[in-house]
């Protein structure tokens, strides 16, 4: 199935201002969601850095809950 990454990322990000309450770790967060994405794409990474993003903020937002129901699973694992 063909999945727009702009669909995607808009849904990232939709969901992360809603669930994330510091600005600060929003920024956090979208930076490393997009820095994990372009590595994958480059070759220089697998499905696997999604799963250290979620190690690395589990305990920021819930986001990070959100993330690994909903999109987890399309991702592969």
């Amino acid at each position: 199935m063909l999945i727009s990454f702009w669909r995607v990322r808009h849904a990232w990000h939709k969901n992360l201002i809603k669930r994330c309450m510091e600005t600060e770790m929003c920024v956090q967060i979208s930076r490393r969601l997009g820095q994990t994405v372009d590595d994958i794409c480059k070759g220089q990474g697998t499905v696997r850095l999604f799963e250290v993003l979620m190690e690395d903020f589990v305990d920021g937002s819930s986001f990070m809950d959100y993330f690994k129901a909903t999109w987890y699973p399309r991702i592969g694992w």
